[in-house]
């Protein structure tokens, strides 16, 4: 069990066919099976890309990204900030999987991950493509730290187990000026 993490010391690395992954333990087996044995296959397939969190070499978390769109009921878009454009649907990227190590839980990694993904998301795809919102599809036991990081329910998509989020990046983007 590690007592603090020096956040300047994490690596942010995009997977690749060397690294062992056998270790990682989130405590989830689907976080856990995906890592292991669908996330290089979702990357060559061009469907995901995961990058994985290193603390001394030691995969510490990881998240997976890839391209979504998402439909908002009226009340959603009638609440959205400016511009009011009546799409049907809205591009996004999806953070598809996100985990951390159930040895590292607890000391900010989750929230970390999710800000660097913004980030990756901000300083790359939103220079070169049109895209408003990030979205999650949390697990019931993860709702609450994605609300606490300004995520909001999608009102127009109901899931049959866990919840359809978003953030709007435009948020996002003012912050970052």
């Amino acid at each position: 069990m590690q007592d603090i993490i020096d956040f300047n010391k994490l690596d942010i690395v995009k997977l690749s066919a060397g690294f062992d992954l056998l270790a990682f333990d989130c405590g989830d087996s689907d976080l856990n099976s995906f890592l292991k044995d669908d996330a290089l296959l979702y990357q060559n397939g061009a469907l995901a890309i995961t990058y994985l969190c290193l603390h001394k070499n030691q995969i510490v978390g990881y998240f997976s990204l890839s391209s979504d769109s998402i439909r908002l009921d009226l009340g959603e878009k009638e609440a959205m900030s400016e511009p009011k454009q009546r799409l049907g649907e809205y591009p996004a990227v999806k953070i598809g999987r996100l985990a951390v190590h159930k040895n590292f839980a607890k000391l900010g990694i989750g929230t970390f991950l999710v800000k660097v993904a913004m980030g990756k998301i901000a300083s790359s795809i939103l220079k070169e493509i049109g895209c408003r919102f990030v979205t999650v599809d949390a697990y019931e036991k993860a709702i609450d730290f994605y609300m606490k990081l300004g995520f909001v329910q999608n009102l127009a998509k109901k899931r049959k187990s866990g919840l359809s989020m978003r953030y709007d990046l435009i948020d996002y983007v003012k912050l970052s000026i």
